[in-house]
């Protein structure tokens, strides 16, 4: 039998996100797989369904660029996923922004559907057209979702002149693959589709594990800390 080698892991795909359509008839999933060239993953966003005679299942790849991030079903024929195009690329290397398309199940291009100024986790579309959502707010500037452009662009600048030294202000912290994580919160908010603006609904210090929309009412479970974070979530 032949030894696994390193390039070997090349081949590996790596399947993520199962997620059935609203009537249960698709499932997306999202492919990943090395890059060698770019020393990277490339993830496309893939489709099971059912045939015409509604007996067999297809596999249909929805997106083919390698860039496709967290997706959701708008509803049960269009899916919104994260993909930064165009200038849309560039606006991303200088702020936290997350940029969502849409895609028609039926065929035809993807096409810009909402741009936040925050890092998106969770999304979901409520009876009335809008959304919940949930995203990464920094703790020392809590307002920067709501801040002008010239706002944003100042705190940014301060963030960058200080990128030679980390302050830590909480515990525990950790490095990740972009920096040191801490001194964020994961933020429930409300996006008016009409006004494109958002909300906050959680408080500053509060961190949000995971939230459902049950009726009228969203379940969040989570916890509010400062400085020293205790693992205990309240509902």
């Amino acid at each position: 039998m032949k030894k696994i080698g390193l390039k070997d892991f090349y081949n590996y795909k790596y399947i993520s996100s199962l997620t059935l359509s609203p009537e249960g008839d698709k499932l997306a999933y999202i492919v990943s797989s090395v890059n060698e060239e770019d020393n990277d993953y490339d993830s496309n966003l893939f489709m099971m369904r059912r045939d015409a005679e509604g007996k067999n299942w297809q596999e249909v790849q929805l997106v083919t660029d390698g860039k496709a991030g967290e997706f959701f079903f708008e509803d049960n024929d269009t899916i919104l996923f994260q993909a930064k195009r165009g200038k849309d690329q560039k606006k991303g290397e200088e702020a936290p922004i997350t940029v969502f398309q849409r895609l028609s199940l039926g065929g035809g291009e993807a096409r810009k559907a909402y741009e936040f100024p925050i890092p998106v986790s969770d999304l979901r579309k409520q009876p009335d057209g809008n959304y919940l959502l949930t995203g990464q707010t920094f703790v020392k500037y809590p307002d920067y979702f709501a801040m002008t452009e010239a706002g944003r662009k100042k705190v940014l600048k301060e963030i960058k002149e200080n990128k030679d030294y980390e302050e830590l202000t909480e515990s525990p912290f950790w490095r990740n693959g972009e920096g040191i994580t801490q001194g964020t919160r994961n933020t429930l908010f409300h996006y008016d589709v009409k006004t494109g603006k958002l909300r906050r609904l959680t408080d500053t210090l509060f961190t949000v594990d995971c939230f459902e929309v049950i009726g009228s009412f969203a379940y969040v479970i989570g916890r509010t800390f400062e400085n020293r974070e205790e693992y205990k979530s309240g509902l």
